[in-house]
């Protein structure tokens, strides 16, 4: 027998045995769906995916698996399921980003859901630790799992070489006056009304294993001390 006719049958026999490549990071979004089913739940921001299923969820950057966290072991196979919902693939609009631009229409969202705003000032083209904040921290599922649940996320931004609309720019201005942004990063936690507000305290040493637990820590700490306070909620 050839050596291709050899490692053709090898093929062959490993696909009837059931051996499929395992399931892990950088496999598609149809080998998920292939292996754990359609997820329960999706939500999207830019090109990251977080899949919500029973016993845990799948995060995926431009339709491939950047990390998975499950409990217990991972199922061998999925019963055939249906095609993942024709909303996952597509951009979705702007009033589903996880950090709103506009100020106004987060208050509005906030004041629909009874949440308050969380605040990022941000100077996203010359300050490096906004910049590490963003490629780390601003769309990591543990910080959004806690931080998207407790508030509205908004983003505002200070350029110093990246052009901004003048209206966009005298609107932020404005904000960062009034509620006496001087250093950046910043997180406030401000009322759906805008009148009351608590910087979130990023200065103070933490025990954190990396920069999205400090972050964590830093916004929950915030939440849990305003809910002792009484001050809290807005």
């Amino acid at each position: 027998m050839s050596r291709r006719a050899l490692l053709a049958c090898l093929c062959t026999l490993f696909v009837s045995a059931g051996f499929a490549a395992e399931l892990g990071v950088g496999s598609t979004r149809d080998e998920v769906i292939a292996q754990l089913g359609a997820p329960k739940s999706t939500t999207r921001a830019g090109a990251r995916e977080i899949w919500g299923y029973p016993n845990g969820r799948v995060t995926l950057v431009e339709g491939r698996v950047a990390s998975i966290d499950w409990k217990g072991a991972l199922p061998s196979s999925a019963a055939p399921a249906p095609p993942a919902p024709r909303s996952v693939a597509p951009a979705a609009p702007a009033s589903r980003e996880v950090w709103f631009t506009d100020f106004a229409a987060a208050q509005a969202e906030a004041a629909g859901s009874k949440r308050r705003l969380l605040v990022l000032f941000t100077g996203s083209d010359w300050c490096p630790p906004c910049m590490e904040f963003e490629a780390k921290v601003a769309h990591a599922p543990e910080f959004l799992n806690l931080a998207s649940t407790a508030f509205v996320l908004v983003k505002l931004d200070y350029p110093r070489s990246t052009p901004q609309a003048p209206a966009v720019q005298a609107r932020n201005e404005k904000l960062r006056v009034n509620y006496g942004v001087n250093s950046y990063p910043s997180l406030l936690v401000i009322s759906a009304d805008g009148t009351k507000s608590a910087l979130v305290d990023t200065r103070r040493s933490r025990p954190a294993d990396n920069v999205v637990d400090f972050y964590v820590q830093a916004v929950d700490e915030a939440r849990r001390a305003k809910e002792k306070s009484g001050f809290w909620p807005w």
